[in-house]
């Protein structure tokens, strides 16, 4: 104030009473009403509302795949990089199969167990090409139209059924024959069936991204979101609550 009196500061006074008495009153109100929905009355929140959740979920673990600098997709289509001889040989102890069973580790960067934690996701999109068998792991590579081998198997993570955990493909065949277990399930005879469907030639093993079938060479984010959200059938009203763009209204 340029020409302060005594009745200006009695009025400025009262102001600044009344706003700290209707800031009381305000934060007042919305703690007291966050109680009354959260510890009293339960969770009040919609289907909508949880659906919605589910969906930025998704889209968070999608992006997740390619992280800030593409580091997935260089790690699988990228061998020339610098950083991926380095993570193949320092976190994976020199291959790259052993992506699908190194657990997080303290030691390693946020990022890196990041990574490390989305490999059963990737999992399904990644295949093995089998062509000579060299670098194809038995339990650990996609490579086969039954998944993961071990899991086809439901066997647990100390029964290989006499196969060593690191065995190649190469290392089952001898003179063109297939060396394995006799079968003894079902499961394991459709084993054995899809090993009688590869020929081990001279080409070298590599990887694929597959989504439903089709591969491709760029990454996708609609592809991938179609992929792992919960598909759930349309309702007569879908259009008025999304828009193209899939962005609820």
């Amino acid at each position: 104030m340029q020409t302060p009196t005594t009745q200006l500061f009695e009025l400025e006074k009262q102001a600044l009473e009344r706003w700290n008495f209707l800031r009381m009153i305000e934060e007042s109100y919305f703690k007291q009403r966050s109680r009354i929905n959260w510890l009293k009355e339960g969770d009040q929140n919609t289907t909508y509302f949880y659906r919605i959740v589910q969906t930025r979920l998704s889209y968070n673990m999608i992006r997740s795949f390619i992280l800030a600098s593409g580091l997935i997709w260089l790690l699988f289509f990228q061998s020339g990089s610098i950083w991926v001889a380095w993570f193949i040989e320092e976190v994976l102890q020199g291959s790259l199969s052993n992506l699908w069973t190194t657990p997080p580790n303290r030691r390693f960067s946020w990022q890196i167990n990041k990574l490390l934690k989305l490999s059963p996701l990737i999992y399904q999109c990644i295949k093995m090409r089998v062509s000579n068998g060299l670098t194809c792991r038995f339990w650990m590579d996609n490579w086969s139209s039954l998944g993961s081998i071990r899991q086809f198997l439901q066997l647990g993570e100390s029964s290989s059924l006499g196969i060593p955990d690191v065995a190649t493909l190469a290392s089952l065949q001898t003179n063109g024959a297939w060396q394995l277990p006799p079968a003894r399930s079902e499961a394991q005879v459709q084993i054995h069936a899809v090993l009688t469907m590869i020929n081990l030639n001279d080409g070298e093993d590599y990887y694929e991204w597959e989504i439903e079938g089709q591969t491709t060479t760029r990454y996708s984010i609609g592809q991938v979101y179609d992929q792992l959200r919960t598909q759930l059938p349309p309702v007569l009203w879908h259009q008025i609550v999304w828009n193209k763009g899939g962005v609820p209204r």
